[in-house]
């Protein structure tokens, strides 16, 4: 029987939590409706006061560009009327050094901790600006015989698919 591989835009992902919940290492601290966090905040002034609460921390600023879509960065964006400080990704050194088996903290494990922040924020900006990729596999009657989606990079997806497909030839 002759199989179909077609990826496209995964248009009913799972929640960013289910997908990647257990990649994820840092707390996001939000002061905007336009980002989901674990703590919701109304300014930087009680931002400062949650952060306060959090020992040993690591952070990064996260800021939002808003228009026809959605997207965060670490970084500032050029735009001065649509983007803007959207909050706080917060890491506890604690956490980290347990998680990673280290005892204590030095100057490349800090910058691995960072790193770590950078991706995560990579990642949700993808989810949220709806790069989120599936694949179906239909046979010769258009019948679909595979589904799989919640692919944050389309050629991850493809070549996830590809090798379903050459199993399915192979039978």
């Amino acid at each position: 029987m002759e199989y179909t591989l077609n990826v496209k835009y995964d248009e009913y992902p799972s929640s960013i939590e289910e997908l990647y919940g257990d990649y994820f290492v840092g707390k996001i601290i939000s002061c905007t409706r336009h980002l989901q966090g674990d703590t919701q905040v109304n300014s930087k002034r009680q931002f400062n006061d949650v952060v306060k609460n959090i020992k040993n921390k690591i952070h990064l600023p996260i800021y939002c560009y808003v228009h026809s879509g959605v997207t965060i960065s670490t970084t500032e964006f050029t735009c001065p009327w649509d983007s803007f400080f959207a909050g706080y990704i917060v890491l506890d050194r604690e956490r980290f050094l347990k998680n990673m088996g280290y005892k204590r903290m030095s100057k490349k494990r800090s910058i691995e901790a960072y790193n770590q922040l950078e991706e995560e924020i990579r990642i949700r900006n993808s989810y949220i600006s709806g790069e989120v990729y599936c694949f179906e596999i239909t046979d010769s009657n258009g019948d679909m015989v595979e589904f799989c989606g919640g692919f944050l990079c389309e050629d991850a997806c493809r070549s996830e698919g590809q090798d379903f497909l050459s199993s399915l030839n192979q039978k």
